[in-house]
């Protein structure tokens, strides 16, 4: 059984990381309403020639465009089991968030981007049942990045990539280590 004493200590203890992931959710929001509103369907806005440019599309599948077209028997189905699999790891996230140990400070920064990237991807299936994408980098016109992503995949890439720094190059929570 849970008890509410040791969660509310460790709530109290972790609030910071649930505040900025509130706050990353936040920004991811406000830039695709801003996208929305200003940048009509398909138009290319260069912001920082050729390494970033903005394209606003639609995505009805998972990361990067993942299941576009899903089966059909999954059709009438999917964009709740995605937003039932989001709910599922953000709440993963909490407990991580909650009863990861405080030495293990990378750790739990990168739970704390990718919780803010999946409540902001959360909530833009579950307002318009597909993803606002918007931003292109690459190094020319031609030699780009292949997806068209935004903020909130952003910080979900970047807390993965900081996670394996954390568990595979520095060891946290090895109890091996020295």
């Amino acid at each position: 059984m849970i008890d509410p004493l040791k969660l509310f200590i460790a709530f109290r203890n972790r609030w910071q990381y649930f505040a900025v992931a509130l706050v990353l959710f936040g920004t991811d929001m406000a830039s695709k309403i801003a996208v929305m509103k200003t940048l009509p369907l398909g138009i290319v806005k260069s912001i920082f020639p050729p390494f970033l440019v903005f394209v606003h599309i639609k995505n009805p599948g998972v990361v990067y465009g993942i299941m576009k077209n899903p089966p059909a028997f999954l059709k009438p189905y999917f964009v709740w089991i995605v937003i039932i699999m989001g709910i599922a790891a953000s709440i993963f996230l909490v407990y991580l968030i909650l009863s990861t140990d405080n030495k293990q400070r990378l750790s739990l920064i990168s739970f704390m981007l990718i919780l803010g990237g999946a409540f902001g991807n959360i909530g833009d299936r579950f307002i318009s049942k597909e993803v606002t994408d918007f931003i292109s980098i690459g190094l020319t016109d031609t030699i780009r990045f292949p997806y068209i992503f935004n903020l909130a995949d952003t910080w979900i890439t970047c807390g993965f990539v900081l996670l394996i720094i954390a568990v595979f190059i520095l060891r946290e929570g090895d109890k091996k280590k020295a």
